[in-house]
């Protein structure tokens, strides 16, 4: 309690601070605390050790991703990550699954609260290494467009109006990299896609928030 009491003193200078010292499981702790006073947000860093540290999160934070009600903010490289302000660019990710109507509504909300510009991003599935070749590349062109036309329908469906970029490999590379060459300042992705047995975005949401150069919003 005594060290709780001295840490981030002068960061957090002007806001009301309550501190508190529990003990047990440290996941079950924090979504309990969470549930019981119905917190708005869970903001944590991320770290690789525990039963993930093969997915590079630490078990932890996995572990209140799946169990916490609210959005969890991570950051993974959160000493190299220099946001001092509101983010002001926000890339979603969208899966083109049920609940990604859901996502889109909120992070358009989102992003108006913040007064940031929202964009859009789906990786679709690359359907050939040998895209050089004018056959392989029409199929490609048509599974994008194929993708497009289904975020784009999603996104009149929630009156959502952002910037769709369709991209193509690994969703954790695409997202991050999109991230990284746009000076994205919060990337965010469903809750649903870290639970749900069905969507892309589930079996690279870890890679997602381990590679991204910004913090990861998953709500």
């Amino acid at each position: 309690q005594s060290r709780l009491e001295t840490e981030l003193v002068e960061e957090f200078v002007g806001f009301p601070v309550q501190t508190v010292k529990t003990s047990g499981d440290p996941a079950l702790k924090i979504t309990e605390f969470a549930h019981d006073h119905e917190v708005d947000l869970i903001m944590m860093p991320t770290h690789g050790y525990g039963l993930f540290r093969s997915l590079l999160i630490g078990s932890v934070t996995a572990k209140v991703l799946h169990d916490a009600k609210c959005p969890v903010w991570t950051a993974t490289h959160a000493e190299e990550q220099q946001l001092t302000n509101m983010p002001r660019t926000i890339l979603c990710a969208v899966d083109g699954t049920p609940k990604s109507l859901a996502v889109l509504q909120w992070a358009s909300a989102f992003s108006q609260q913040m007064a940031a510009t929202l964009k859009l991003i789906h990786v679709a599935p690359r359907i050939s290494d040998a895209l050089a070749l004018p056959s392989e590349a029409e199929i490609q062109e048509e599974v994008n467009q194929q993708a497009r036309a289904k975020i784009e329908s999603l996104k009149a469906s929630a009156g959502v109006e952002a910037d769709l970029q369709i991209a193509l490999g690994s969703v954790a590379e695409a997202v991050a990299g999109a991230a990284e060459q746009q000076g994205i300042n919060l990337v965010l992705i469903g809750r649903g896609s870290l639970q749900e047995t069905l969507g892309r975005l589930r079996t690279h949401a870890y890679g997602i928030i381990h590679k991204s150069p910004c913090p990861v919003l998953s709500i």
